[in-house]
């Protein structure tokens, strides 16, 4: 398990706002049932999870070797990735942008930090975790930020960075 956290978007036409979720290892999504509770930390309950055919707990989001992995816990109507249809209990790797069907619930994956490869939204090397390994000398670094999670893992890794 890396020791930096990733943060994912969750995002599709019923995911309004985008849900912007810090993955330590591993994130359950499903939804709620008020006559039924099941342990998720996701609840994609608000998305109308349950009209689109989503299971109490459908999938798991982790952290597998610097990779995101998806694997279905048997969900009743199944995940798609990418359009086809995946197979209960396996782990499959996921990208960023990669499209997912939770029964008929469309969500697109978004991956704004990882670990191994930093933000999305910048491809310098310089910027990368694995790639740069100079101590910084004190200087400090003004972080501006809407989503406070996000800011938090950005504080973290510029203070494991030096």
């Amino acid at each position: 398990m890396s020791e930096t956290p990733w943060v994912i978007e969750l995002r599709g036409p019923h995911i309004e706002p985008p849900l912007i979720l810090r993955l330590d290892h591993k994130l359950v999504l499903g939804r709620i049932d008020k006559n039924n509770p099941s342990p998720i930390d996701v609840d994609l309950s608000p998305y109308e999870a349950e009209d689109y055919g989503v299971s109490r707990q459908h999938l798991i989001l982790q952290t597998e070797n610097d990779q995101l992995m998806m694997t279905d816990l048997g969900s009743g109507n199944g995940t798609q990735l990418n359009g086809l249809r995946v197979e209960p209990n396996k782990h499959y790797l996921l990208k960023n942008n990669d499209q997912l069907r939770l029964g008929r619930l469309p969500v697109e994956i978004g991956v704004i930090i990882s670990p191994s490869h930093g933000s999305i939204f910048q491809k310098d090397d310089s910027l990368q975790l694995e790639d740069h390994h100079d101590q910084g000398k004190g200087q400090l670094i003004l972080i501006v930020e809407d989503d406070t999670e996000v800011a938090r893992v950005l504080a973290l890794i510029l203070d494991r960075t030096g």
